[in-house]
């Protein structure tokens, strides 16, 4: 998230992705998850201490986002609420560059 934060509520669903009406935020459950990435998570916290590949996630984002690279958030939980939402995340994303040095 650019800011952090953001406030607002669940706008639409489509094929079991909840869009949020704020900065592009996806919120899934955790069965619908347990069905992407091909896992049998039964709680949150099972979920928590054994995530998932870096490989799987890319493959569910690219599911979620068509683009396995997209930084939207998506959010996973028990069940999807329907009352307004205060969404507060921290992270951190590094530039990455490559180099090609040729020699003439």
């Amino acid at each position: 998230l650019p800011r952090g934060q953001a406030q607002g509520a669940i706008e639409f669903e489509a094929h079991g992705v909840h869009y949020f009406n704020r900065e592009e935020i996806k919120f899934v459950s955790l069965a619908f998850f347990n069905d992407a990435c091909q896992r049998n998570y039964a709680t949150m916290k099972e979920l928590f201490f054994n995530p998932p590949s870096f490989e799987e996630e890319l493959r569910v984002r690219k599911t979620l986002a068509c683009d396995a690279y997209n930084l939207s958030p998506i959010i996973v939980l028990d069940e999807i609420p329907s009352e307004k939402l205060s969404v507060a995340l921290e992270a951190k994303t590094y530039e990455d560059t490559r180099e090609k040095l040729m020699i003439i």
